[in-house]
């Protein structure tokens, strides 16, 4: 049995219990490890530029079809360079649209200190962005517009995602809550299949 609290963040005050949660047991055998969880993880480190087997892709599809979601993997070099330069677009376009901006911006995390203390946000070091490079995208978004420091930053940028021999792309019905679940599943499972492989993921996204 779990017990859920709810707390008044606006003024302080004792924790309230609203909610219990009754916790059934698993319908089927999990087919992973639990240690698995502890290897999975996100990646900001550059690509080794290693391929992935031709066997590794038939069985990621296999399980993205089972799950009713779509697995495509790009491979052709002009291709995935031509998408990484117009992701990079996309992520100096949205950082100067004012709403999206003061929204992630005030997770900007500059220190280890203020990443330990807060124990949220966008640490500087898990984003390989140095600090001043992080304060400058919070304080002065427009350098990402201005030609010469544009181009300095996009080559930092790409720079930092190394030898990419593929892309991978998901897709499939998402937004309502039944296919969301359903979603969040699929991609749990892929994650630890790309873990037991000792492939991680990237985070990438564009549109």
């Amino acid at each position: 049995m779990f017990f859920v609290f709810l707390k008044n963040i606006v003024q302080p005050g004792p924790l309230i219990r609203f909610a219990e949660l009754a916790l059934d047991g698993p319908s089927e055998a999990s087919p992973y490890p639990d240690q698995l969880f502890q290897v999975r993880k996100t990646s900001r480190l550059p690509s080794n530029g290693g391929r992935i087997s031709a066997d590794l892709t038939v069985q990621l599809k296999a399980l993205a079809s089972r799950h009713g979601q779509n697995y495509h993997q790009l491979d052709d070099s002009i291709l995935i360079e031509s998408v990484i330069l117009e992701n990079i677009r996309a992520v100096f376009h949205d950082l100067n649209v004012p709403a999206y901006h003061r929204e992630i911006a005030r997770w900007f995390r500059y220190s280890a200190q203020e990443a330990q203390s807060k124990a949220d946000g966008l640490d500087h070091r898990c984003m390989r962005v140095p600090p001043i490079q992080l304060r400058l995208m919070r304080r002065l978004p427009e350098i990402m517009r201005w030609p010469l420091t544009r181009s300095i930053i996009q080559w930092i940028y790409r720079k930092q995602l190394g030898e990419v021999s593929h892309l991978g792309v998901i897709g499939g019905d998402f937004f309502n809550d039944s296919a969301a679940i359903h979603a969040g599943v699929f991609l749990m499972r892929f994650w630890l299949e790309l873990s037991r492989q000792k492939l991680f993921i990237h985070p990438f996204g564009i549109w």
